[in-house]
């Protein structure tokens, strides 16, 4: 399996417009830290995906839920 990330330029276009420096960080929890420590601003785009219900303490999870649990894990940690 290929996995690959993929965002719409019109993101980045918005950031250089605000007078920042686009840059795309990879969904790596255990960097967060050092992520942070590089950045003055975050910018969280959305996706076709699902926050596992199980984080808000739901018991349930529908089937049709589909979850990218690494990037959610990621947008946690930043």
């Amino acid at each position: 399996m290929i996995i690959w990330y993929a965002l719409r330029q019109n993101y980045c276009d918005a950031v250089v417009r605000a007078g920042g420096l686009p840059i795309l960080l990879p969904h790596e929890p255990e960097q967060a830290a050092a992520y942070l420590k590089k950045i003055d601003g975050l910018l969280i785009t959305g996706g076709a995906f699902d926050v596992d219900p199980s984080i808000f303490g739901a018991s349930n999870r529908h089937p049709t839920v589909k979850t990218k649990d690494r990037r959610t894990a990621f947008e946690i940690a930043i």
